[in-house]
C-alpha cells in the first residue's frame, strides 16, 4: 500500500511538474521576399520588367507556452507580423507619351519618371500553433519548434519613390482577391538560458512560408522569410 501511494504521488508530481506554463514577449527581424508561379492555363503577359528583392520586415508577439512532459510542449499566442518585398521597374510609359500612331515616345511628356522603385509590405494578425522540443534541463537549453501560423490578413503598405518623390499609401487588398485567412508553416531552432527559476532569455532563428497562395489568380504569390526571433520568458507555476 505505501509502495502504491508513492507511486500515486510521484505521478501527481511529475503531472504538475509537466503541466507548468509560461509566458513570453518576443520580437524579431527577418529577411522576407516573395515568390511568384503561373498556372500552365494562364495566358497572363508583362510589358514592363521588374525585380523583386527582399527586404528587411519583422513581428512581435506574446506566446503562452505549456509543458506536456519534460521534453515536449504546445506554444500559441498573438503575433503581428510583417512580410514584403522590393520591387524595381523599369521601362515605364505613360498614355501622355502615345505618339497616336500605336507607340510611346517618352520626349512627349519627359516629367513622367522611366523608371520607379517600390516597397510593398504587408501586415498579418497569426496565432502560432507550435510544437516546441528541449533537449536537456541545464542553465543553457536548446530546443526545436515547428508548426503552423494560422492568421488574418491586416492590410498593405506601398512605398514608392521615383524622380517625383515619394509616396505611402495604406489599403486594403481583400477587396480584391487576397484572402482575408491565411496559413504558413514554422520552423525554428533556439536556445533558452535561466535567469531564475521562473525567468529566462531565449533566442532563436527562424524560418517560414506560406502554404497557400496569398491569393487567387493566374499568378500564384507566396510570402517567406528567415530571421532571428528574441524574448523573455516568465514562468506561471
Amino acid at each position: 500500500m505505501r509502495h502504491l501511494l508513492t507511486l500515486i504521488f510521484i505521478c501527481i508530481c511529475g503531472f504538475v511538474n509537466a503541466q507548468r506554463s509560461s509566458l513570453d514577449l518576443s520580437t524579431g527581424l527577418h529577411y522576407s521576399f516573395t515568390t511568384f508561379s503561373k498556372d500552365d492555363q494562364s495566358q497572363h503577359t508583362s510589358t514592363i520588367a521588374g525585380e523583386d528583392r527582399g527586404i528587411v520586415t519583422g513581428q512581435v508577439g506574446i506566446h503562452y507556452r505549456r509543458r506536456l512532459s519534460e521534453t515536449n510542449g504546445l506554444r500559441t499566442g498573438l503575433r503581428l507580423s510583417e512580410l514584403g518585398y522590393h520591387t524595381m521597374l523599369s521601362g515605364l510609359r505613360w498614355g501622355t507619351q502615345h505618339d497616336g500612331q500605336g507607340g510611346f515616345d517618352p520626349a512627349f511628356d519627359p516629367g513622367q519618371p522611366d523608371e520607379l522603385s517600390r516597397r510593398t509590405n504587408r501586415f498579418f494578425l497569426e496565432v502560432p500553433l507550435i510544437w516546441q522540443r528541449t533537449f536537456g534541463a541545464r542553465a543553457w537549453i536548446p530546443y526545436l519548434e515547428a508548426g503552423f501560423l494560422p492568421g488574418a490578413y491586416l492590410t498593405s503598405r506601398s512605398r514608392q519613390e521615383d524622380d517625383n518623390g515619394t509616396t505611402v499609401t495604406y489599403y486594403d487588398e481583400s477587396n480584391g482577391s487576397v484572402h482575408r485567412f491565411q496559413l504558413s508553416a514554422a520552423l525554428s531552432m533556439g536556445i533558452e538560458y535561466g535567469l531564475s527559476e521562473r525567468h529566462a532569455l531565449f533566442v532563436q532563428a527562424n524560418g517560414r512560408h506560406q502554404l497557400r497562395p496569398l491569393a487567387e489568380g493566374p499568378i500564384k504569390e507566396r510570402l517567406y522569410a528567415i530571421g532571428i526571433e528574441v524574448g523573455v520568458r516568465r514562468g506561471l507555476q
